[in-house]
C-alpha cells in the first residue's frame, strides 16, 4: 500500500474520534452504573435490611432527550442519587486524606 502521511490523516483523526467516544462511554457506565451499584453495596453492608438504596431501573440514556417529561417523583429519585454520588466522593476524598 503506498500512501503518504497526509492522505492517512483522516484515518488517525477517525480513530481518535473513536477512542474519546469510548472514553465517555466508559465514563458514562463508571459515573452512573459503577456509582450506583457501589453505593447500593454499602448501604446494604451498613444498614442490612433498612437499606432503601436501590440500583438504577431504567438505562441512564433511555431518557437523554425525554428529560422534560419527568415526574416530580423522578426528579427527586435524579437528584438524591446526585446527593449520593456526592457524598460517595466526599468520603473518598477524606479517607484518601487519612492515608497520606
Amino acid at each position: 500500500m503506498d500512501s503518504c502521511p497526509k492522505e492517512l490523516e483522516p484515518y488517525n483523526k477517525a480513530h481518535k474520534m473513536k477512542m474519546a467516544e469510548q472514553d465517555n462511554l466508559q465514563y458514562t457506565w463508571w459515573g452512573s452504573y459503577g456509582i450506583s451499584a457501589l453505593i447500593v453495596a454499602i448501604d446494604r453492608c451498613f444498614s442490612g435490611k433498612k437499606s432503601k438504596a436501590e440500583y438504577i431501573k431504567e438505562p441512564i440514556l433511555s431518557k437523554t432527550f425525554e428529560n422534560d417529561g419527568l415526574t416530580e417523583e423522578e426528579k427527586q429519585k435524579q437528584r438524591e442519587l446526585f446527593v449520593a454520588k456526592l457524598q460517595v466522593m466526599q468520603t473518598n476524598f477524606e479517607l484518601s486524606k487519612k492515608g497520606q
